[in-house]
């Protein structure tokens, strides 16, 4: 269940997916656009002590990774996984619930179900979400204290 200070911070996440400030992008943190992660990793990035930095290696002068630390202790761009700061400690998300956000984004997956599974919701993994249809799960999520 979530507390307090992370229910905030979900209304936050969700109140930025809305927004219409970030362009949603595909498959990338910040690359042509933001992923839903890729959101909330720019507006944690105070708390997380993170920030966007150019790779440094790749033709994309466009793309961002998100570090935190140094650079070669924290490079989360490759790992497909939120960092733990940002989905655990802040938001109070298990990691699968995480990862299913990402899919959603994303649209990439195999799996033939609804999630999340305990919860009536008309989205399957199979959908390329949109920002809006992110934080309603979000929002759904949170008002059934996962």
């Amino acid at each position: 269940m979530p507390t307090k200070k992370q229910k905030e911070n979900r209304a936050k996440l969700v109140a930025a997916l809305r927004s219409g400030k970030y362009q949603q992008g595909r498959g990338y943190l910040n690359h042509v656009g933001f992923c839903c992660q890729g959101v909330a990793c720019d507006i944690f990035k105070k708390e997380v002590k993170g920030k966007w930095v150019t790779p440094e290696f790749g033709d994309d002068t466009d793309a961002k990774e998100f570090a935190i630390g140094e650079r070669d202790d924290y490079d989360f761009s490759d790992s497909g996984e939120w960092p733990n700061q940002v989905e655990h400690d802040l938001l109070g998300f298990d990691h699968f619930d995480s990862n299913q956000f990402v899919l959603m984004n994303d649209g990439r997956t195999n799996f033939i179900y609804t999630w999340p599974e305990n919860i009536h919701s008309s989205y399957t993994l199979l959908e390329d979400c949109t920002f809006d249809e992110i934080a309603d799960c979000m929002e759904l999520l949170t008002l059934a204290g996962l």
